[in-house]
């Protein structure tokens, strides 16, 4: 049995007790033949910077140098030494998990952090300095002011979730956020003193991970001397896996009998994640990946919950971004992503906080954040999709809340209304759901309303059920069938539905018979797909006018 380093981001504990460990020491030969020695790094939560930063810092510590060996044999670099190895003092800081709840506290605990990692730094390279009591600038201040009459040795500063407390704070204290990276914040001064010590030659490099610009972008000249690398396409998988690596780990587990199968499951799942735009092979997520064969080497299957709990936890986070300098056009904007999943804009790479977000400025948001990535650009415009069924969940999430909270729609029964389907053949009580959605959005919601939206309505409530894999516009020989359902883990039937939809003014006999005969042939062509060979399906035709069934029939 492998094994998983899931939930484990210590580079040497990984190493040296057989965990699991997928190479990338690659990049850092690549980072220090590159002529920038401050960059930065995005990337979305749970991506592998933790790991990748704790490699980092075991390559280049001093105090590691006698277990080179040890700790990179079987790696790139074994065979590729750089000639900065093992050639610095290391200064870290990580800001995650820092007490947000209110800007004083959140200023008390930065300070405390700050100190308590120059205290460690100091300990473990024995050097002796006493610091005193100050801000957090004032210690790292003293720090490097007295650190060259101790030791010659440059400083490689890595901070880990640079960003992290602040994309807290933005959320639901704008203006604490905007005083804490002001020219007399406090974050700010901590950076500004990071970049003095660059500047005389104390810290001779940073890396820096976070998830978006946002905190460098607002603290201006404070801290404007780092590179951003997070759209190289040479540093594209210095983060996550890409299908060679999957690959790989899939053909070291054992009880995996099928392994392009399972690929091609966990592409669905957990692929789809691009951040260049000159197009490069979508990436895994790292923790996900282990999650399901962690899972799959302890129940010897797929896991039913194809979505470890503590990644929900990571990215329910969809209504604080709405609060962002918010409006009802964010709103829109999901709708939009969960009508079509794509949606083009402009990248936004630098945010200014002072006037509210622009359209382009909150679908970029999202791509920082994971909630969206690239798929196609076209000179300046890029085409950004939902990159996988996870992140299409927590956006069904979402919309299930939406409704629930500003309209007040029952969503108790939305997965028994599932089970009806797969099980009995029955689709009255989903239809009704869908129905009930439509019934409670007002009049404003139904200009320009089409079956996109029905479709929106109807994925929300498949989504509440994880016997089922639910496929928007699932592509098959003859065309793309609107919505499939497939039995997950369970016995029972794939359900088809092609949906229409009739504008109320429009709506009379000869039109309604002419919607449901288009919907005819396409399921008779889709039934007969090679896709669904071998399966008991049913076809439904499904078409809605205004919030009413009008027609809900079984195709044979």
């Amino acid at each position: 049995m492998l094994k998983l380093p899931k939930g484990n981001s210590n580079f040497v504990d990984i190493v040296t007790k057989g965990f699991v460990y997928v190479d990338k020491t690659k990049y850092i030969e690549m980072l220090e033949n590159g002529n920038d020695k401050f960059v930065h790094f995005l990337r979305p939560r749970r991506f592998g910077k933790t790991l990748f930063i704790s490699m980092l810092s075991c390559y280049y510590d001093i105090l590691t140098k006698d277990n080179f060996d040890v700790y990179f044999k079987d790696t790139y670099i074994h065979e590729h030494p750089t000639v900065e190895k093992n050639s610095y003092l290391i200064l870290p800081f990580d800001f995650s998990g820092l007490n947000d709840t209110s800007s004083d506290m959140l200023e008390r605990e930065f300070t405390q952090r700050i100190e308590d990692q120059c205290k460690e730094f100091l300990n473990k390279y024995k050097i002796d300095i006493e610091l005193e009591k100050r801000s957090a600038a004032g210690i790292i201040s003293q720090l490097l002011y007295e650190l060259p009459s101790k030791t010659d040795i440059p400083i490689y500063a890595i901070i880990d979730e640079y960003d992290q407390f602040s994309n807290e704070l933005i959320s639901f204290d704008l203006k604490g956020f905007k005083n804490i990276v002001s020219k007399n914040g406090y974050v700010r001064k901590f950076y500004e003193t990071l970049k003095i010590g660059t500047s005389k030659g104390v810290v001779k490099r940073i890396f820096m991970t976070g998830v978006s610009p946002i905190t460098l972008d607002s603290m201006t000249s404070g801290f404007n001397i780092s590179t951003n690398l997070s759209l190289d396409p040479r540093y594209h998988s210095m983060m996550g896996f890409d299908k060679d690596e999957m690959y790989k780990l899939i053909l070291e587990i054992d009880e995996i009998v099928n392994k392009q199968a399972v690929l091609q499951d966990m592409k669905i799942m957990y692929d789809g994640y691009c951040f260049t735009k000159k197009k490069k092979e979508c990436l895994f997520n790292p923790n996900m990946v282990f999650y399901y064969f962690d899972q799959r080497q302890i129940y010897h299957e797929a896991p039913i919950d194809m979505i470890d709990s503590n990644m929900l936890s990571d990215y329910n986070k969809l209504e604080s971004l709405l609060m962002i300098n918010s409006d009802q056009k964010h709103k829109d904007i999901l709708l939009e992503i969960l009508s079509k999943e794509k949606i083009t804009c402009e990248l936004t790479t630098s945010f200014c906080l002072d006037v509210a977000f622009t359209r382009d400025d909150f679908i970029s948001l999202l791509y920082y954040l994971g909630y969206l990535t690239i798929h196609s650009v076209y000179r300046d415009m890029i085409e950004f999709t939902v990159p996988n069924t996870f992140i299409k969940k927590i956006y069904f999430d979402y919309f299930r809340k939406m409704i629930q909270l500003d309209f007040h729609v029952n969503t108790s029964n939305y997965a028994e209304s599932i089970n009806r389907i797969i099980d009995q053949k029955d689709n009255s009580l989903f239809v009704s759901n869908i129905e009930g959605i439509l019934k409670s959005l007002d009049n404003r919601d139904f200009r320009g309303f089409s079956e996109s939206k029905v479709k929106i309505a109807a994925a929300a409530i498949a989504q509440s059920n994880k016997y089922v894999l639910l496929k928007s516009e699932y592509p098959v020989e003859e065309g793309y069938v609107d919505i499939v359902l497939f039995p997950y883990h369970t016995q029972g039937i794939t359900a088809l539905f092609e949906l229409k939809y009739i504008k109320k003014e429009n709506l009379n006999q000869a039109t309604l018979e002419e919607k449901r005969k288009e919907a005819y042939l396409q399921l008779k062509k889709y039934g007969e797909a090679k896709e669904f060979a071998n399966q008991d399906i049913v076809k439904w035709i499904l078409i809605f006018s205004k919030d009413e069934c009008v027609c809900n029939e079984i195709v044979d």
